[in-house]
């Protein structure tokens, strides 16, 4: 059975040099899970922004599923 990986492609807008010389200057950052994970910082050494694909599909869902338990203890609640 093959293996399969979902990799992404990000379009990087430094040299190696660069993202090598970025990498070593802000190895020892904070590291946070919601705001400055691995993924974050890979995107920003080999792009210059901060971002996260992953946590923020986290975070849509997590405040979809916030509205939907309000609403429903809102309707529950006027019964």
């Amino acid at each position: 059975m093959a293996q399969r990986r979902l990799l992404r492609e990000i379009e990087a807008t430094k040299t190696n040099a660069e993202v090598e010389a970025y990498y070593q200057a802000h190895i020892n950052n904070q590291y946070n899970p919601i705001s400055f994970n691995c993924e974050h910082f890979a995107y920003e050494c080999a792009t210059g922004q901060k971002k996260s694909p992953t946590v923020k599909g986290y975070m849509i869902g997590a405040i979809v599923l916030k509205i939907i338990i309000l609403a429903v203890y809102f309707i529950r609640k006027k019964q």
